[in-house]
């Protein structure tokens, strides 16, 4: 048992590291990477789920020399795999999350700020799907779907999320950073992949 918590421990910190040494730029590559290959084939919401999040923490792992193989890819993936007016809204916000941190002065700001924008759009491309009959594929929200309506559990779980994490932020705690690029990173694979089935069922 101390072995294998050893291995977690190191294996955490392997991911924490590549994390930091991650530029925005490159995780936002790899968020529109995954979003383009989230709504592929018949899968289950758990199966889509665990792919893509194995994509992404992969992805980290790719050496600094060889990330430019990252960034076309994931360009070509989601030229040719999502609906072209979903790939070039998530061009555009890649584009002005990026300009935000030269905007920014103080430190992980932009990062808290664009994590919550992207959760906002998941939350808003959420409902929209919802109204438009369209089928739910997050396992989370599938779950609460058991006890619950999905807007309503969402905008519940949403507000913690930000609640959580803005305490963190004024906290200052140790990893920071790793966490508001995972805040970031999940709302936005979220919301560009609703955006993606939104758009192409238009």
């Amino acid at each position: 048992m101390k072995g294998l918590n050893k291995k977690l421990s190191e294996i955490i910190e392997k991911k924490t590291a590549q994390l930091e040494s991650s530029s925005l730029k490159y995780i936002l590559s790899l968020c529109l990477l995954s979003a383009s290959i989230n709504n592929i084939g018949e899968l289950s919401a758990v199966q889509n789920t665990l792919i893509v999040t194995g994509l992404f923490w992969t992805g980290l792992s790719v050496n600094s020399g060889k990330r430019i193989a990252v960034y076309l890819s994931s360009l070509i993936s989601a030229f040719y795999l999502m609906n072209h007016n979903a790939f070039l809204t998530g061009l555009i916000f890649a584009f002005l999350f990026v300009l935000s941190r030269k905007v920014s002065e103080r430190e992980n700001f932009h990062l808290l700020l664009t994590g919550i924008i992207a959760h906002i759009g998941d939350l808003v491309t959420t409902s929209i799907g919802l109204q438009r009959n369209l089928s739910e594929q997050n396992p989370f929200l599938i779950y609460i779907g058991n006890f619950t309506d999905i807007s309503s559990g969402l905008i519940i779980s949403k507000s913690i999320l930000f609640l959580l994490v803005l305490y963190l932020y004024r906290r200052d705690v140790e990893g920071l950073d790793s966490m508001l690029k995972i805040f970031l990173a999940s709302g936005f694979i979220l919301a560009l992949s609703n955006l993606d089935v939104i758009m192409s069922g238009m």
